[in-house]
């Protein structure tokens, strides 16, 4: 995406002072209180009193005690958070801007918050498979790199980069990690594996979706170009049985990535590239 010194530097620059800027003007808490107390660890068991959750109960020391016990937990005060970014060929598509520009932007943004709250930050980005790793750690030099990784990110091949990165992290992360997958999902065969990795690490999917994959605009004859494929061909964009194609192939995607989730049980977050993310995520984060 960048390749000259100078002009990265500013990039990163612009993008780390946009982040600042838009973290101070709305998140102001949310972020954090939305994934307090996320992190729990066992301290102690003690004797059921009146009005304790009866989910709490030990069950172990009530049968060795014959008295009954319930488990006390602490939150853990430091939390490690990583980002699941897609780097494959779809991202690198958009009508306005590439998607992975607005996905640049968006990560600066969580690296940001997760570093002013004194969490280790990591990250993962992907194509068909697991591209690059950078292992959790804090400070503004963990989010600096995020974002100058992100940025220099060349175009991957398509695949099933999603399933390979969950399995990944399940392999890499004992500890339970808050894990934002940032992708437009135009993949399949990650079902299995997100619902494995949402038993054991709290998911955030965010779904980027550009204008142009829902509706082919009626241009005429264009070429495209298929950077998964590494083929041009040409479309009738006025065929109406090209619009129907290309309707049902996002469509088929989106309905697998709608399902994916509710097989998790999680809640994901879509966002529309080129649009005001402030609002969305500030509401996801409040809803938590």
């Amino acid at each position: 995406m960048v390749t000259d010194t100078a002009t990265l530097l500013r990039k990163v620059r612009k993008i780390e002072i946009l982040a600042k800027g838009k973290s101070k003007e709305v998140f102001a808490g949310a972020y954090h209180s939305a994934f307090r107390g996320r992190g729990m660890t066992f301290r102690e068991s003690r004797e059921y009193q009146a009005g304790d959750d009866v989910r709490d109960i030990d069950w172990n020391v009530t049968a060795r005690t014959n008295v009954p016990h319930v488990k006390q937990f602490e939150e853990e005060k430091e939390l490690t958070v990583m980002l699941l970014i897609d780097t494959s060929a779809s991202v690198f598509f958009g009508q306005a801007d590439q998607k992975i520009n607005y996905m640049a932007e968006l990560s600066a943004l969580l690296a940001y918050n997760t570093i002013r709250e004194q969490n280790k930050l990591g990250a993962l980005f992907f194509s068909d498979k697991v591209d690059l790793y950078l292992r959790p750690d804090k400070g503004s030099k963990a989010m600096l790199r995020v974002i100058r990784e992100h940025i220099t990110a060349q175009t991957g091949k398509g695949g099933n980069g999603i399933a390979a990165a969950l399995q990944f992290l399940i392999s890499t992360h004992r500890k339970r990690t808050l894990c934002f997958i940032i992708s437009d999902f135009i993949q399949e065969n990650y079902s299995d594996i997100l619902n494995l990795a949402s038993r054991r690490h709290d998911l955030i999917p965010i779904k980027i979706v550009d204008p142009l994959e829902k509706t082919l605009p009626s241009s005429g004859m264009i070429p495209l170009y298929d950077a998964e494929q590494n083929t041009f061909k040409w479309l009738d964009t006025g065929s109406i049985e090209n619009k129907k194609n290309w309707a049902e192939y996002f469509e088929k995607y989106n309905q697998y990535y709608q399902l994916s989730l509710l097989k998790s049980g999680i809640t994901g977050i879509e966002l529309q590239n080129g649009s005001d993310y402030l609002p969305v995520l500030l509401n996801f984060f409040k809803n938590r």
